[in-house]
């Protein structure tokens, strides 16, 4: 996805140069009346690059649209897996809360037949009590994971809004090259008419 996303914007740089090439060409021909014909179609060229342009918005535009489903998507699914991870935590502190005393304690670990089940007791009990830290870190960290997520949403909403902004002023600027494109039409065919009434 990455890659993609560079080539888009590698290809959108591409077209900005050549948008800006013919830029310097139109305002080099604009000097010359016998270079209309040049003008025209340099102005074709350039309604041509500024399309390629905004095809080049949609495509990112598509892009970031489809990384801020699939992250909501993401946040969905960090958000459900937390809920039962608290739902475990409440369970394994709930235990906790009723053997928190030492007697409770050693009463459940004394109360085994053998020394075999009092050694398994005391082992089972130290490995609630890791459970239960595990699991405080484990829903850290998917808070953790759903913030960053949420952030990239964020960024890729700003990038969207760019995109959208920037489309709209190629949109404008290739009406602007339609109507000198129509001018210097209009010029050439004045001139041919004039050329045919001599």
């Amino acid at each position: 996805a990455q890659s993609k996303s560079e080539k888009l914007q590698n290809e959108q740089k591409l077209l900005e140069k050549n948008i800006a090439n013919t830029k310097l060409l139109l305002e080099k021909t604009k000097s010359s009346k016998a270079s209309s014909f040049n003008e025209l179609q340099l102005l074709n060229n350039q309604i041509a690059y500024r399309e390629q342009l905004v095809s080049n918005y949609d495509n990112q535009i598509r892009g970031a649209e489809y990384k801020i489903s699939e992250k909501q998507a993401q946040v969905e699914r960090l958000n459900s897996e937390m809920q039962e991870l608290k739902e475990q935590y409440k369970k394994l502190l709930l235990y906790a809360y009723k053997h928190r005393n030492k007697y409770g304690k050693m009463m459940f670990i004394f109360s085994s037949d053998s020394y075999y089940e009092a050694v398994k007791r005391s082992k089972y009990l130290e490995k609630i009590q890791d459970l239960v830290q595990k699991q405080f870190l484990v829903i850290e960290q998917h808070k953790k994971m759903i913030s960053n997520e949420v952030k990239g949403i964020e960024i890729e909403r700003n990038h969207k809004i760019v995109m959208l902004d920037e489309k709209k002023v190629e949109r404008e600027k290739i009406l602007q090259d339609q109507q000198k494109q129509q001018q210097v039409y209009q010029g050439l065919k004045s001139q041919e008419t004039q050329i045919i009434a001599k």
